[in-house]
C-alpha cells in the first residue's frame, strides 16, 4: 500500500483505492486458512488491480468520465451507485484475490495514451515525458512501477497490449468469452461487431 501511494504519485495512474476492504478480506481469508489449513484459490491472498470499468461495491466507477461521478454509469437516482458488482470481481474473490484499487482509464477508452478531465495525464514510469498507452495506460503505470503484480482490464483494440508494449509488460487477449464480462461498465452499449474481452497483465509470462 506504500508502494501505490508512491507509484500514484509519481505517475497518476490510479482512480480509486480501497485499502480498507482489501484488509478486511486478507484477514477473513488468513482466519479461514487458519481454521482448514486449506487456501481459499489458486489466488489466495494475491493482491489484484483493476482497470477503472470494474464494478466494486462501495467504490465508484466514473471510467474517467466527470458525468459519471456520483452516479452509475452516467444515470443519477438508479439505485445501483456503489451497491453493484461486476461477475469477474465475484470470480476473483472467490478465487483468493485481494482487491485493493482501480486504475486511471482514457474516458474514450480509444486513444494512445491514458488522461481525462479527473485527473489528468497518467505518464510513463520510465520516462514521464512519455505515454503510458491506453486505455489501460494506469494499470500499465502501476505494474511497471510494480506497484501491483498483476491486473485485469479489457481489451478491444489495444487496451491490454498497448500499455503492455509501452511499459515493457506481459499481457493476453483472450479470446472472447474467456473471462467473464458481464457486468463491466461502457459507454458503447450495443457495440456488438467486435466484442471487447477481460485480460490480465504482468511483469512475467509465469505470472
Amino acid at each position: 500500500m506504500r508502494r501505490i501511494s508512491l507509484v500514484r504519485y509519481e505517475t497518476n495512474c490510479v482512480h480509486e483505492t480501497f485499502f480498507d476492504a482489501a484488509i478486511e478480506d486478507a484477514k477473513k481469508f488468513d482466519r479461514q486458512y487458519a481454521e482448514k489449513k486449506v487456501p481459499i484459490g489458486p489466488l489466495h491472498g494475491l493482491p489484484v488491480s483493476l482497470k477503472d470499468q470494474f464494478h466494486f461495491i462501495g467504490v465508484e466507477t466514473s471510467m474517467g468520465y466527470t458525468g459519471w461521478i456520483n452516479t452509475f454509469m452516467g444515470q443519477k437516482g438508479t439505485g445501483q451507485e456503489e451497491i453493484f458488482e461486476s461477475e469477474m470481481i465475484k470470480e476473483l474473490q472467490a478465487l483468493g484475490a485481494v482487491l485493493y484499487c482501480k486504475s486511471s482509464v482514457s474516458h474514450p477508452l480509444m486513444s494512445g495514451e491514458t488522461v481525462n478531465n479527473i485527473i489528468g495525464y497518467t505518464t510513463n514510469p520510465k520516462n514521464r515525458n512519455l505515454s503510458s498507452g491506453d486505455s489501460l495506460g494506469g494499470e500499465g503505470a502501476l505494474i511497471g512501477l510494480k506497484g501491483s503484480p498483476v491486473g485485469l482490464s479489457s481489451d478491444i483494440g489495444g487496451s491490454i497490449r498497448v500499455p503492455a508494449a509501452f511499459n515493457g509488460l506481459y499481457d493476453i487477449k483472450p479470446s472472447s468469452g474467456r473471462l467473464p464480462y458481464e457486468g463491466m461498465a461502457n459507454s458503447m452499449d450495443g457495440q456488438n461487431s467486435i466484442l471487447s474481452v477481460v485480460g490480465p497483465l504482468s511483469h512475467t509470462a509465469a505470472s
